[in-house]
């Protein structure tokens, strides 16, 4: 089966909890309900981990293929929810490449990590919402 992806996110050795989530969420805030997300993993526990995640987080698990190089490329399609809160997710619009693919490096420059955290509102996830204090 073939499914052409709105997005493609290279996730490269990050595990969930290393970061990964750090490039998928902006992509996925960055595609339209119901568009196509691929990611490329090297991790082989995205293979349980991503499907649960998907589950929890109301996406649409769609499939998985290794590559000849031995990297999982996992489609997924985005949910209705989470709604994503911010304000630059929300005004983006990314442009793909002439070979149809968008980077990592694409959605960090629509959406660029800060230099560092607020002291007043610590670390917190991109999209999260922050209690006040």
């Amino acid at each position: 089966m073939s499914i052409a992806s709105a997005v493609a996110v290279d996730g490269g050795d990050l595990t969930i909890g290393e970061g990964l989530l750090s490039l998928l969420r902006p992509a996925l805030a960055c595609a339209d309900v119901g568009a196509v997300v691929a990611l490329a993993s090297r991790d082989p526990a995205l293979r349980d981990d991503l499907p649960r995640w998907c589950r929890f987080e109301h996406h649409e698990y769609l499939s998985r293929e290794t590559r000849a190089d031995g990297a999982d490329v996992h489609l997924l399609r985005r949910g209705r929810y989470p709604e994503f809160i911010g304000n630059a997710e929300r005004s983006s619009h990314l442009a793909p490449h002439a070979d149809g693919r968008v980077t990592s490096a694409d959605l960090l420059k629509l959406v660029p990590f800060p230099e560092s955290a607020p002291q007043t509102s610590g670390f917190a996830p991109r999209g999260a919402q922050v209690e006040v204090g």
